[in-house]
């Protein structure tokens, strides 16, 4: 593993945004995932513990979907279909979303139109780490997934596995991107940055980057949940949920802002926080068209405008 010197926190610059402003409800849990609804801009897909759904401002639930307020694991269609935890999901087009069925050690599809969910990869309820065709794989508590690009490329933290999967969709295969107990340990959340060309993954205990050689590179140990893209330069992430007592409880939100060509290229600062008696934002989401920075926490989705 390679490593740099970074800077750590130096400012805080939240001042005017420091209590944000509530988007809509999220009951009966938290959202454990956002975006920005690609079929409508002024919406959010948001995915819970048991089912995906639609949040427009000032709803006081969301608009399921596919699934409902029971664990489980069971394809079918609206409130038939069940999941364990969907931590992640990538929406395809506008009518498909692959979904990371976190307790289940699967990824599922999802067909909006229809409200339909079936099992896209892995073998649901059986962990392990095998690849192959997309049915005969296995996974072991996957986390996160993204779209590479539009060749049918799908990336999936797969988090006890110490591992990135790569699900070729025209191939209808699985196979590893890169596995490493010492330099990948814990994978949560990934993202690629297409300016760069670098893929940006929060660890259990740290905060890497991987080359387009996939060398693993250190940036800090900051711990987080979440990483989204916020322009070019910047990224924002989200405090690991285990260390919200250690920060008084309050929700964090950290800017990463970066010059692949400084001597100190990461700089990390504060941008938002705010107290809460819950948890700290398991979800974050930009929309850069409104400038519009979301964040999920029990039962409530905020926003804060920059």
């Amino acid at each position: 593993m390679n490593h740099f010197n970074f800077g750590s926190v130096t400012s805080i610059i939240y001042s005017e945004v420091a209590d944000p402003k509530r988007f809509a409800y999220t009951r009966p849990s938290t959202a454990f995932h956002l975006e920005i609804d690609e079929s409508d801009s002024t919406r959010l897909l948001a995915a819970y513990v048991a089912s995906l759904g639609v949040i427009r401002q000032n709803d006081t639930e969301p608009h399921k979907i596919v699934g409902g307020e029971r664990k489980g694991y069971q394809d079918g269609i609206g409130h038939d279909a069940q999941f364990d935890h969907i931590t992640g999901f990538a929406q395809l087009n506008m009518t498909h979303v692959a979904l990371v069925d976190h307790g289940n050690h699967c990824i599922r599809m999802v067909d909006r139109l229809q409200r339909s969910a079936t099992t896209l990869a892995g073998q649901c309820g059986q962990p392990g780490d095998d690849n192959g065709p997309l049915l005969q794989s296995k996974f072991y508590q996957p986390y996160s997934i993204i779209k590479r690009s539009d060749n049918g490329i799908l990336l999936v933290t797969d988090h006890h596995n110490n591992a990135i999967r790569e699900i070729d969709l025209e191939a209808k295969s699985v196979s590893t991107f890169l596995r490493s107990e010492s330099d990948l340990p814990w994978p949560i959340d990934l993202v690629f940055d297409e300016y760069s060309g670098r893929m940006l993954v929060t660890l259990r205990f740290k905060f890497v980057f991987i080359d387009s050689d996939k060398n693993v590179h250190h940036i800090s140990d900051d711990r987080a949940e979440k990483i989204i893209m916020y322009s070019s330069h910047e990224m924002v992430m989200s405090d690991h949920h285990d260390d919200f007592e250690r920060n008084e409880y309050k929700s964090r939100l950290k800017r990463v802002a970066y010059n692949h060509t400084a001597e100190q290229p990461y700089n990390i600062t504060i941008l938002l926080e705010w107290p809460t008696p819950n948890e700290p934002p398991l979800a974050i989401q930009f929309n850069k068209s409104d400038k519009r920075l979301f964040a999920s926490e029990r039962q409530v989705v905020r926003f804060a405008k920059f």
